[in-house]
């Protein structure tokens, strides 16, 4: 009995489907009911391989979106020259951190590729060098993270620029959208890394020994007996129990509260502006108003 109810993609808010990599999942539990082993060792393989090759992929676009960063703070910095900014402050030290944790990454991915190069391709091998590409998944994870916030900021500072040099406009959006390409490219390969990882893992954490076993709230085993105990009912549900819950990893509370922090303060000096703006309108109708009635009118008969 196999239940997939747990196993899916989400489209969009009404829409659910099943991935490429998790149809091949699903289908390596029957073969594993077949005997088929090596097929299951075979797509574990895979799904690490191509982790892999994301892995190498990231590395050549986190270069560009280094170089597309170096050319968008050379094209920000002499607008801020003269005069100090919090979001300049916290920008270079995020870039600063974001330039340590890519070198960091660069070094882990030299050293994923050679043990990758070099592991056997059974199944106690691929579990040894799942842990190190599962690990280096998630360290992407964490770098991608660290981009989009860069960018995100970076782009709080053209606003900010923009308002004080108009001049400045044309070269600073460039370079913005630059950046921004970039940081699509490469946070999309880092989220590769990861994506395959964590189905070589699904694989190998529920079935360890490339064995088919009971998992609950998957797949159990089912005798004629038990199918008799529940009138002949085909509904794997009722035989495999529940998968219990899992937690959702990808939620970060802080990068959510610091992305939060900067809606409302983009929020907040617009609020100032339009408020400003209304003010002044209002003096303005207020003078024009009084200037009507002060002035003597011309009467005509």
């Amino acid at each position: 009995m196999l239940n997939a109810r747990g196993v899916y993609r989400k489209v969009t808010r009404k829409v659910f489907d099943f991935s490429p990599e998790q149809l091949a999942s699903l289908t390596s539990v029957i073969w594993l009911h077949r005997g088929h082993s090596e097929r299951f060792v075979t797509l574990v393989a895979d799904h690490l391989a191509n982790a892999v090759q994301a892995d190498k992929e990231a590395l050549t676009l986190l270069s560009a979106f280094s170089d597309a960063l170096d050319d968008a703070r050379a094209v920000v910095a002499p607008l801020f020259k003269n005069r100090t900014s919090d979001i300049v402050t916290e920008f270079d030290k995020l870039v600063q951190r974001g330039a340590a944790d890519m070198d960091i990454f660069a070094k882990a991915t030299s050293d994923v590729v050679k043990a990758w190069s070099q592991a056997k391709r059974d199944n106690d091998a691929l579990k040894a060098a799942a842990k190190t590409i599962v690990a280096q998944g998630e360290r992407g994870h964490s770098l991608a993270k660290e981009i989009d916030h860069i960018t995100k900021l970076f782009s709080r500072l053209t606003e900010a620029a923009e308002s004080e040099n108009a001049r400045a406009t044309r070269d600073v959006k460039q370079a913005a959208k630059k950046l921004d390409e970039t940081r699509e490219a490469a946070t999309t390969a880092l989220s590769h890394i990861r994506y395959f990882a964590r189905h070589a893992q699904w694989l190998q954490d529920r079935f360890p020994n490339a064995k088919l076993r009971d998992v609950e709230g998957l797949v159990k085993l089912v005798d004629f007996k038990e199918l008799e105990d529940h009138d002949w009912s085909l509904t794997p549900g009722r035989y495999v129990g529940v998968a219990p819950e899992e937690e959702d990893e990808d939620f970060d509370f802080e990068d959510a509260m610091r992305e939060i922090h900067g809606e409302l303060a983009d929020l907040t000096a617009e609020a100032t502006e339009i408020a400003d703006r209304i003010a002044k309108n209002f003096e303005a109708s207020l003078r024009a108003n009084n200037s009507e009635t002060s002035t003597p009118r011309e009467f005509r008969p």
